[in-house]
């Protein structure tokens, strides 16, 4: 499919306690990997009455052993397009704790999806032409600047655009030159320091934000999206600063899946202005870039009713016409 493509990546599950019993019979609950295109969801309901979960077809499906380069590799030609002038996109969305800034920062034994984009686009770069870095974070709908150096005063930042099918700007983002690898690497640790995480029930390095990382190369762009997740509060267990956190997470998802419906409706509106979220988000919904979503799916059938959601979003994004362009 070209336009708008949706990878989903099962996260390994937890270590089964000792003396747990094995299923027998139906699905296991959780989320699984069917085949290359196909995603099974089980209910512990469904697991315990031994039927069948329910199917979702997708366009590429990674089980809990896949490592991160091979996820990688579904879209490293997308990546690379960068290089020529295309505007590319790959957006991390799923549920709090389901592997989201795993799979776009990895660790030093698996890295993630953005520091081997960036060694891509170093790689594909002409000659000429230099790899720029921006990474700025969306917090309680505030933009920050995580590459700025700690003590100096905050630019003001500002969302451009957005509207007709083009990628958003984010004016005034400081921008690190690539001159090497280690260079744009030694960035984004120092920005990926800076982001907001706290401790939940759910998750113990809770992302209280969402951040955006951009790569300029010539007139292309990649901009790689780690949303925060979607918060049950009662599973969560927060309260205080983190409730509005996750208060604030929850309305510019939301936002963000309203400009889903809208553009998969094909309505007359697109409501853009929703949200910051869903102003930086448009453009690579509504045509403005060629898209990969990587949908990031929990481990285990007590978070079954979450991964259950984050792929009917997904199928909701899969409907999206390709380059369907916002009005």
């Amino acid at each position: 499919r070209c336009g708008l493509r949706v990878i989903a990546r099962c996260r390994p599950p937890s270590p089964r306690p000792q003396g747990a019993s094995s299923p027998v019979g139906g699905c296991t609950a959780g989320a699984r990997v069917m085949n290359s295109t196909t995603v099974e969801v089980c209910s512990t309901i469904a697991a315990a009455a031994g039927v069948s979960g329910q199917a979702f077809s997708i366009d590429r499906a990674f089980g809990e052993q896949a490592s991160t380069l091979e996820v990688f590799g579904s879209i490293r030609e997308l990546v690379r397009t960068a290089s020529d002038g295309a505007n590319v996109a790959v957006v991390a969305y799923g549920p709090s704790g389901s592997g989201k800034t795993h799979t776009m920062y990895g660790s030093i034994a698996d890295q993630g999806l953005v520091p081997r984009a960036a060694a891509e686009l170093l790689g594909s770069a002409p000659p000429e032409q230099q790899v720029r870095l921006s990474m700025l974070e969306l917090h309680n709908e505030s933009l920050q600047d995580l590459l700025a150096p700690r003590g100096q005063p905050a630019s003001p930042l500002e969302v451009r655009g957005g509207a007709g099918g083009a990628m958003a700007t984010i004016e005034g983002a400081r921008e690190v030159p690539g001159t090497s690898l280690v260079t744009l690497l030694a960035a984004l640790r120092s920005g990926l320091s800076k982001r907001q995480v706290a401790a939940t029930k759910s998750n113990l390095t809770s992302s209280r934000s969402h951040v955006i990382v951009v790569f300029k190369v010539g007139a292309g762009q990649l901009t790689m999206v780690d949303l925060a997740g979607l918060e049950r509060v009662k599973r969560s267990g927060v309260e205080g600063l983190q409730l509005r956190e996750a208060q604030s997470i929850n309305r510019s998802l939301t936002s963000l899946g309203d400009v889903v419906d809208a553009l998969r409706r094909g309505a007359s509106h697109v409501p853009v202005r929703n949200s910051r979220l869903a102003r930086v988000m448009s453009g690579a919904l509504g045509g403005g870039a060629e898209t990969a979503m990587v949908v990031c799916l929990p481990a285990g059938g007590e978070k079954c009713d979450e991964a259950m959601s984050t792929l009917m979003f997904a199928e909701r994004v899969r409907r999206i016409p390709s380059a369907s362009g916002l009005r």
